[in-house]
């Protein structure tokens, strides 16, 4: 029976308009190369640029899949990214790179980041699995979450980003509104108004989901 795997395809919003490209083409592939590193325990292929502003990776089915997500949207913030998510297998050896590989899961990432690209203009992830590998309530929930959430991020000022990477690496308030010069009082109305704290729980029960999911796909008769 053939291994399932997770791809990862993502697309650059409107790439043709970003200023300094050279500068955000540099920001990118450092943002790739920290999951290369960070997450290399789950990484099968590695991730990389390949066609203009595309990228693409390939993940185990036990990685944080959502958790590597949130690292490239925010590193590359303000600048958008539309994201395909595919479950499935590969008709190919499993190289080095993700690059000159072939297989269900690409097809399944393709098809996602398809429907992104033509039914949302901005930020977005959209997850397809190989036909036969799940079921379509469980895609459907899947996407019912990783829609909300990206709705939820779209209404996020900059000012907020602004924190996020000291939220995310766990700095309290205090901390944080020295860090940037301001006031506690400030930073907590950024919090508050953004619901970081039910983002938070969204997130973990994504991630949740699609562990759960995709560690326990296989191969079956029927949709």
């Amino acid at each position: 029976m053939a291994n399932i795997y997770v791809a990862l395809i993502g697309d650059i919003v409107k790439s043709r308009q970003i200023d300094r490209r050279k500068e955000f083409q540099a920001k990118l592939e450092e943002a790739l190369n920290k999951i290369n590193h960070d997450f290399e325990q789950f990484v099968e292929a590695e991730f990389l640029v390949t066609v203009g502003d595309e990228f693409q990776g390939l993940l185990k089915p036990s990685a944080p899949v959502y958790k590597i997500i949130c690292v490239i949207s925010e590193a590359i913030y303000p600048v958008q990214v539309r994201l395909g998510l595919g479950l499935g297998g590969i008709n190919t050896p499993v190289k080095e790179k993700a690059l000159g590989m072939d297989g269900p899961v690409f097809y399944a990432a393709r098809e996602a980041l398809n429907i992104a690209h033509n039914r949302i203009k901005d930020h977005a992830v959209v997850f397809k699995p190989e036909p036969g590998v799940l079921d379509k309530s469980s895609e459907e929930e899947v996407n019912i979450m990783l829609g909300s959430l990206a709705v939820i991020k779209k209404l996020w000022p900059g000012s907020f980003y602004e924190i996020l990477p000291y939220l995310r690496e766990g700095k309290k308030q205090k901390e944080i509104a020295g860090l940037i010069g301001t006031t506690q009082p400030y930073i907590s109305k950024l919090i508050n108004n953004a619901c970081w704290k039910e983002v938070v729980l969204l997130e973990e029960r994504v991630e949740f989901l699609l562990n759960n999911y995709f560690t326990g796909a296989t191969y079956y008769n029927g949709l």
